[in-house]
Formats: structure tokens, sequence, C-alpha cells
């Protein structure tokens, strides 16, 4: 199986990422998706990373197993291409990843997780209660109330729910399907049984749920990690040809070395911004990239200028930049890149191993002059004061030409 190396290009929302995405877009060997296509899966609560820590940095049977759970259903959202009308809250999320990559996102996904798991059994397990959804908790309560002629009667009244709009709404004749069959199915086994703990002199019972209980004892986690990684990334490769898989935001600029870990040869190029620029960017429409002003001034804080701030300076606080792997990360402004193009390209060049001849596309899809327009955006912002209150809190970060 051919070995690929992996760079990720990350940044901090509106601070320029975009721009180093489109200049490696201009080097032979690169497979870069589109801008928009990020890969989260790392970072993610429940992903990856999370599951390091179950596994490996901190194991017991309890988190362990949750973890894996805990991601298999993340995976099963992200790779739904459509919202269902549904029970089942897996099924209510839609990603669109198996789309992305050539239908297999949840398949490989389930593929890994089974090769985490080293024992597995059925058994009541007092703790899973704690994960169950509204729905699963509720079944279980009403499951053992449910007995003999009303639980005929019950599945009598749904099934015409079940394939009457087959005839009267075919379109939606699946997800009608789909909702009663998620009541039916926890109605049509038997009552779970009860697992008795005896405490002092009286016996007490405890309805716990039994479950599928998995052991993943953590052994050969980064090895089985790699391997679903590059098999799932370079599924869906426009040219078999390329050397490097390119990836957007898969990393976080806080702490980049730690995703490393999860790949044979993996970079960082970290791209960060004056916070006056990326504040006015994030509160004015830019068709492609700013769609949604009044989306993304919430997410960002723009919406007010203090909250800014203080984001701003949590997240650079953050970024444990002496933990960079020496030549594995590199971080860059956007506004060097823009306005000392030859520099910043040599800095590029000398960081990916690359040179000029394989530059093959160069200004192509990045051409700094026509980027420079957006260096200072804030200087035509029509509050002024609060710019100066930005310059005032983030002075060291700012960028003066």
């Amino acid at each position: 199986m051919k070995q690929y190396r992996f760079l990720d290009i990350s940044g901090y929302m509106f601070s320029g990422k975009a721009a180093a995405i489109d200049l490696i877009r201009e080097f032979k060997g690169y497979d870069v998706p589109n801008y928009r296509y990020e890969f989260p899966l790392i970072r993610i609560q429940d992903g990856i990373m999370d599951l390091e820590k179950a596994l490996v940095d901190d194991w017991s049977p309890i988190r362990s197993d949750v973890a894996l759970k805990r991601f298999l259903k993340l995976t099963a959202k992200m790779a739904n291409r459509r919202r269902k009308i549904s029970l089942k809250e897996e099924e209510l999320v839609a990603w669109g990843f198996d789309k992305i990559y050539a239908e297999k996102f949840r398949e490989y996904s389930e593929e890994y997780a089974e090769s985490l798991v080293d024992l597995r059994t059925r058994a009541a397990w007092p703790y899973y209660e704690l994960a169950q959804s509204f729905y699963e908790l509720s079944v279980r309560l009403l499951l053992p109330r449910i007995k003999g002629w009303n639980l005929l009667l019950l599945k009598a009244t749904l099934l015409p729910v079940k394939w009457g709009p087959a005839l009267l709404f075919p379109k939606y004749a699946n997800d009608f399907r789909n909702v009663v069959s998620s009541i039916l199915d926890p109605l049509s086994v038997a009552t779970a049984p009860k697992a008795r703990n005896r405490v002092g002199k009286s016996d007490v019972y405890y309805d716990w749920p039994v479950v599928d209980l998995t052991i993943p004892s953590g052994e050969g986690f980064y090895e089985k990690t790699q391997a679903y990684l590059e098999k799932l990334l370079s599924v869906a490769m426009s040219d078999r040809e390329n050397h490097t898989i390119v990836m957007h935001n898969a990393f976080e600029p806080f702490n980049p070395w730690r995703a490393m870990k999860y790949f044979g040869d993996a970079r960082c190029i970290v791209v960060d911004r004056d916070p006056r620029d990326i504040y006015v960017t994030s509160r004015s429409y830019s068709k492609g990239f700013n769609d949604d002003p009044n989306v993304n001034e919430r997410i960002s804080f723009a919406y007010d200028v203090d909250l800014f701030i203080r984001r701003f300076m949590i997240l650079r606080k953050n970024s444990n930049v002496s933990k960079d792997p020496p030549g594995r990360v590199l971080r860059i402004r956007f506004e060097d890149l823009v306005m000392d193009y030859a520099n910043s390209l040599q800095r590029i060049y000398d960081f990916l191993g690359e040179n000029e001849s394989t530059h093959e596309k160069k200004v192509q899809f990045f051409d700094p002059s026509v980027s420079r327009k957006n260096v200072g955006l804030w200087k035509s912002y029509p509050n002024q004061g609060e710019i100066q209150k930005i310059r005032n809190a983030l002075e060291s970060f700012c960028y003066d030409s």
C-alpha cells in the first residue's frame, strides 16, 4: 500500500487559511480538496483525540467502552447524506461524509472501531444508562409495563402508520417506516433481565440495561489509527499519483503536535492574521467566505468587541507554540504571505521540501497582488473606536505596513 504524506492547513477563523490552501493547490503532487471540506474527526468531541484519552492516556473499562460507542455514534451522524424523520438521534444529523469519501466513511469507521475491540460480551452494565438518550431510557421504563393485549394493540395501531405512507406519500415512506420500526423493535424483545445485587440482609434489584459490552485495551492504537486515517483520506483522492494529502482544520492551531501521532508523516501550516481584519471580516459579507455575517459574528464573538478581544486572547494564550515539533509546524501570517510573497514562499518551499520546479501553477490560484485588498480592511471600518480598542488590547498581534 502506498504511503502518503499529510499536510494540514489550520487557522483561527477568518485568519487567512484559504490563501494558504490556494497556494498549496499550485504545487505538483498535492491532493487539495475544496476549502470548504474540513476534516474535524480528529479534534471534535467524541472523535479520535477523545478515543486516545480513553484508550491510551487514562484507560478504564468504563471509559474505554463508552468512548468507543460514542465514536461510532459520532461517525454515524457524520456519515449520513440527509437527515431522516426518526427517533434514533444518529439519524437526525447529516454531515454527508459518506458522499465526500466515496460511500466509505461509515464502513471504514466501523471497521476501525471493531479493530480496537479486544473482548466482547453481553452483560448487565449499570453505567450504560447514564449515556442513554431520553428515548432509550423511556423505552426501558415502559417496556415492562406494556404486555399482552396492550402490546398487540400498540403494534396493530402502528403498523398502518408504517405502511400507509407508502401509498399516500411514497417520497417519505422510508422515513415513516424508520420511525415506527424504532418504536416497534425495542417492544419486540423480552424485558431486560434484572441484575441482582445483595446489600446487607435484604435483596436489592437494579433493572440494569443488558448491552453489548466491549473492552478495547488500547494496544496498537496508533498503528490502527494511522492505517484507518490513511485508508479513509486516500479513498477520495483525485489523482493517485499525488504524494501528499492536504486536510483543512484537521489539527488544531493550539496543539497540532497531538494529531501528528495519528500519521506516519504529517506537517501543519497555521495561518494567523491581524485581529482587526479578523473582526471586520467576521462582520462583513464576503461571497464564498462569509456568506452569513449574522451567524459568523456570533461564532467569533465579533458581535461584541469586548467579547471578541477576550476570545482572541484565550485562543492565542492556549496556542502552545513551544511544543511545535521542529520542522513539522510552520506558523505564518496572512499579511506576510501577501505583502512579502517571495520570502514567505521560500519558507514554504523549505518547510515542505519543495522548490520552484514543483510549483507548477504559480499564481494560478493564489495571486498576492489580488489578495492585498484583504490587508488593512479595518482602515475603512466605520466604527474606528472599536478598532482602536482592539489595537490597544492586542497590539502585539496587529500588523502595520
